[in-house]
């Protein structure tokens, strides 16, 4: 019996659409949850649809100039996209 897991962390295989709308999520919880900044706690919620998460993901990343930009730099990693993607809008 062959047992074999495979990591595909570069999108190669499976596309990296999911990780990019979860980086906006988490960018859009750090400004906007109560748990964090705040800004706008009171439209916060933690559920969403295909449709909510495109529009957040269309505003945290501007219509995804911004991944388009942070990856023609070399930068793949969704962390790092998130720590600066999140300090930007924070300055």
């Amino acid at each position: 019996m062959v047992q074999t897991i495979l990591f595909d962390i570069d999108g190669v295989l499976l596309s990296e659409e999911r990780y990019f709308d979860a980086s906006a999520l988490t960018v859009w919880e750090l400004i906007h949850s109560e748990k964090y900044l705040g800004l706008g706690a009171d439209q916060f919620k933690t559920t969403f649809n295909d449709e909510e998460i495109a529009s957040i993901r269309d505003t945290v990343f501007i219509n995804d100039q911004v991944l388009k930009f942070l990856k023609s730099k070399g930068l793949n990693a969704n962390w790092d996209m998130i720590y600066l993607t999140f300090s930007f809008q924070l300055i």
